[in-house]
């Protein structure tokens, strides 16, 4: 990644990069997840300017997995905006866990401190995240010169946390899940054009669709099914009426009701486990 010059003197601002990318096409459309509007109004709310992904779909899932944005911290002590947007997530997934949804979730916060950036990422279920997210070490360090204790904080306050990690499965494990920026984020199958067609039944019309190469068995057994992936184009907040992705109001306050979109992708899934 090319580093851009230090702006610590600037408006506290974050930028929402969409490395997520279909696999559809000679580079795929990028995309970030619908929620991630949800923890943006939040860090609006205190201040913060942030910055959507330019010519990224809004997409929304409901597969039980969600890949929070990676988030870059820019500015005046980017450390605290970004521990704001970490308190965010964790506020958000709390509300999950509340409601009794089971998602294995991902978060990958970064900032910039002079011509460096220094990202942390984590992946796990509500529970495990939540706990990590609302421990002191999670947080970055607003220094370079800080980078080592931060890391030997971190290594205690894992082994503290989650003593099973001693004998957590190795690399191979963790490299399915892991990009090659470092970034951690839970992998999805699309249906590539060719791998699928539509059969009318008495009840509608259905799609088949031929696993990737390699991926049969997994798809089988984990009761995958191609489902519509829908791009949210258009949305009105129930509670002002204004557009949902620039009001101030949140989810909580009345929810959100789209008003236009489309089919953005197929892709491999599972309905169980989503969240509301």
């Amino acid at each position: 990644m090319k580093h851009a010059k230090g702006t610590t003197g600037i408006e506290p601002q974050v930028s929402l990069l969409a490395w997520d990318r279909t696999h559809c096409g000679p580079e795929g459309q990028a995309f970030y997840e619908s929620d991630a509007v949800e923890v943006c109004k939040a860090l609006r709310a205190g201040g913060l300017k942030v910055l959507f992904p330019a010519d990224a779909s809004r997409v929304d899932w409901r597969d039980g997995v969600f890949n929070f944005p990676s988030a870059l911290h820019d500015g005046r002590s980017p450390e605290i905006s970004a521990a704001r947007t970490m308190a965010a997530c964790r506020d958000m997934f709390a509300r999950w866990r509340d409601e009794g949804c089971d998602v294995a979730v991902t978060i990958t916060i970064g900032i910039r401190l002079g011509d460096q950036e220094l990202w942390t990422s984590c992946a796990g279920r509500l529970g495990p995240v939540i706990r990590w997210l609302e421990h002191p070490a999670s947080k970055l360090p607003g220094e370079l010169s800080a980078m080592k204790k931060w890391c030997d904080r971190v290594q205690g306050a894992l082994r503290e946390l989650f003593p099973e990690v001693i004998t957590a499965p190795g690399i191979e494990e963790l490299s399915a899940i892991m990009r090659r920026s470092g970034a951690l984020r839970f992998r999805r199958l699309f249906v590539g054009p060719g791998e699928w067609e539509q059969e009318k039944t008495e009840r509608g019309t259905r799609i088949l669709a031929r696993p990737p190469p390699g991926e049969g068995k997994g798809i089988v057994e984990g009761g995958y099914r191609p489902t519509e992936v829908w791009e949210i184009t258009r949305s009105e907040c129930l509670h002002c009426g204004k557009e949902f992705i620039d009001c101030p109001c949140s989810s909580v306050e009345g929810g959100e009701k789209v008003t236009a979109g489309k089919i953005f992708c197929l892709a491999w899934g599972r309905p169980s486990s989503a969240r509301p």
